[in-house]
């Protein structure tokens, strides 16, 4: 929103920021020049098939996907209800939010949020009383003056988690205030008469801002933020307690309950007691909270301070002695001003993992990339960088067949040595996890790189499914030799290699079964999962590789082993209540010692690791060491 439209009075405001808007007209244009189109060069009768297949197509995921979700809110323990006492330490800190306002510092698992629930059960039980106590002449101001609990999150995956958990543990009507809440009158409507009101920052500022009817804080008894560290500066966190909280007398003032893993999220290795104390001391004035940590007078049982073994794999950039240059790209014209962005993140792909992963993904990427008709790709500048796509391809997997692609067969030192992790760590009963069914995550810093590594090892088992195993015990032949055309079809390559990284993987059972959670995994690349006619559209499934994925389905497969291993970016690094994991593996090392904190938080199985990459002969300084990491850790 520009300046001009946020000093206009709200009720004479457009619905949409003039960016959105401008992006709206430019789709619908796009949309109906389309159709047009097809309709001159297929005629009116084709047009109807192809439009009624693809809306066939759409409702029948639609309902698969409602079936599923369904399911899931019915089976699996995303959900989840608590049983049993609160451990020593969880009673310590739900005493200390009872009375005041507080700021709940423990670690990854270690409970926060039944802390929060039960504090909430609190809250709803004094209503209750109130409500008892005021009688039944009052019930129609009562109902005027509804108080809400306010949990915020910082993410639509929190919220949609949050939401399944209060609602499996509290007799109350919970509902989630996320994305397009705010838009939709009934959304409002549920929001107004909820009990519990789960909400990402952005979605409650807009509500306190423009719907005081619906959300005030002025009637909220409980303000619960989830990865409170964020109340600083700009963030939505902070602009709420700032113009919302802190202008209310203190009587009027909700109380306020905060949860993190790390107080602080970006703090150097050389901060001293001083500099830490004026820090903290900050935060607890922005949140109106005192902090709390784990307390030092109740000894942890067994189940509690277990923390995973903490190692570093180094790798040697140096030791490629091949070239990572992808094939030059067309001339200026061939190819649409949007689509050097996206070569570019492709070459940084291939210097970072290597020809043999970005080949894989080259060839899925000509498979699923569809025009970019909104900013008027043409048809022609569309085939050129597919034609591109299938050169990267062929031109990748030739220098691996020829030998001249490194002593891995294509991978980076980094890739190699993380697959050879992998191999060893997702084993049953092996060295590195003693569980009967191991489950990991990698956790990486871009998109591409996420969607890459899980396309690839995806790639690697349906191979070893395809083959059996006589013909893969006889062959040295690297399984990710294929050459694509335009078309799409594949040509196994039959040459033999005296050293092939992918002998390490033969076998009837390749033991990684893979899965990945981005945020707009389909917008890595213009337009991915989404073709440009109604026809491929139509053929769109559920085995492409860019596709929106839902939280529920990805945690579900992983806890009931139908994958063990986890991509992700830092959707998942906070708060996303994945399967407690055997091992975890920080591929591009740590940023802040937030990351620190909440990557290796994931690692809470028994004897579980926790792995950093680091550049050995990098001449970059890491941005944060595992052992500053740990010195940092230690003097928070």
């Amino acid at each position: 929103m520009d300046k001009d439209e946020e000093e206009t009075p709200f009720i004479f405001r457009s619905p949409f920021p003039s960016n959105r808007r401008d992006e709206a007209i430019k789709r619908n244009v796009a949309r109906i020049e389309r159709d047009l189109q097809f309709i001159r060069s297929h005629g009116y009768d084709e047009f109807v098939k192809y439009r009624d297949a693809a809306v066939a197509n759409r409702n029948h995921r639609s309902e698969s996907e409602d079936e599923e979700d369904t399911a899931t809110k019915d089976n699996e323990h995303l959900g989840s209800s608590f049983e049993g006492s609160l451990r020593d330490y969880q009673i310590f800190m739900l005493e200390r939010a009872r009375d005041q306002n507080a700021i709940v510092h423990l670690g990854t698992g270690m409970g926060k949020t039944l802390i929060s629930i039960f504090l909430i059960k609190e809250f709803l039980s004094r209503r209750r009383c109130r409500k008892d106590d005021a009688g039944a002449e009052n019930t129609t101001a009562a109902a005027a003056t509804k108080s809400h609990i306010l949990f915020l999150v910082p993410s639509i995956a929190l919220a949609v988690q949050h939401t399944d958990t209060l609602q499996a543990n509290l007799s109350c009507v919970v509902a989630t205030a996320c994305h397009t809440s705010s838009h939709s009158s009934k959304a409002r409507d549920e929001i107004a008469n909820a009990d519990v009101i789960v909400a990402t920052h952005g979605t409650a500022l807009d509500l306190l801002r423009h719907y005081p009817d619906v959300l005030s804080i002025s009637k909220v008894d409980l303000l619960v933020l989830d990865e409170c560290h964020y109340a600083t500066r700009k963030h939505n966190y902070a602009t709420i307690l700032k113009d919302y909280y802190h202008p209310l007398p203190k009587e009027g003032r909700p109380r306020v309950l905060g949860l993190t893993a790390s107080p602080l999220i970006n703090v150097g290795v050389h901060v001293d007691d001083s500099l830490l104390h004026v820090l903290l001391t900050k935060f607890e004035s922005v949140m109106d909270a005192r902090l709390f940590g784990f307390p030092s007078e109740i000894v942890p049982d067994g189940r509690v301070g277990k923390e995973a073994e903490e190692s570093v794999v180094s790798f040697d950039n140096q030791l490629d002695l091949f070239d990572k240059s992808l094939p030059p790209q067309p001339l200026c014209g061939l190819l649409h001003k949007s689509r050097k962005k996206e070569i570019d993140q492709l070459q940084q792909l291939c210097e970072e993992v290597g020809l043999q992963v970005t080949a894989v993904y080259a060839s899925t990427l000509v498979q699923e990339i569809g025009r970019n008709e909104f900013e008027q790709e043409t048809p022609t500048q569309f085939q050129n960088l597919k034609s591109y796509l299938v050169t990267v391809t062929n031109e990748l997997n030739r220098l691996i067949k020829e030998g001249r692609a490194g002593v891995n067969g294509g991978h980076t030192d980094k890739m190699q040595k993380l697959e050879e992790l992998l191999m060893v760590a997702v084993k049953p009963g092996g060295d590195l996890a003693d569980q009967q069914a191991p489950v990991g995550i990698v956790f990486v810093e871009r998109r591409i790189t996420a969607i890459a590594l899980y396309n690839y090892f995806c790639h690697k088992r349906k191979q070893h499914e395809d083959c059996d195993h006589d013909e893969l015990s006889q062959s040295s032949a690297p399984s990710f030799l294929v050459e694509n055309d335009l078309n799409g079809s594949n040509k196994k390559d039959g040459h033999h290699s005296k050293k092939s990284h992918g002998q390490a993987a033969t076998g009837p059972c390749y033991p990684i079964k893979c899965d990945v959670v981005v945020r707009q995994a389909t917008q890595v690349f213009k337009y991915l999962g989404r073709q440009a006619n109604y026809k491929q559209q139509s053929e769109v499934n559920d085995e492409w590789v860019h596709q929106t994925k839902r939280i529920r389905t990805i945690i579900k497969r992983l806890r009931c082993r139908e994958t063990n291993l986890l991509m992700a970016t830092s959707v998942v690094e906070e708060g996303v209540d994945v399967e407690a994991c055997s091992f975890v593996v920080a591929f591009d090392g740590m940023k802040t010692i937030k990351s620190y904190i909440q990557m290796k938080g994931r690692a809470r199985q028994k004897n579980a690791k926790f792995f950093v990459f680091v550049d050995y002969a990098s001449n970059k300084s890491q941005p944060l060491s595992l052992s500053n990491a740990q010195t940092i850790e230690n003097v928070i």
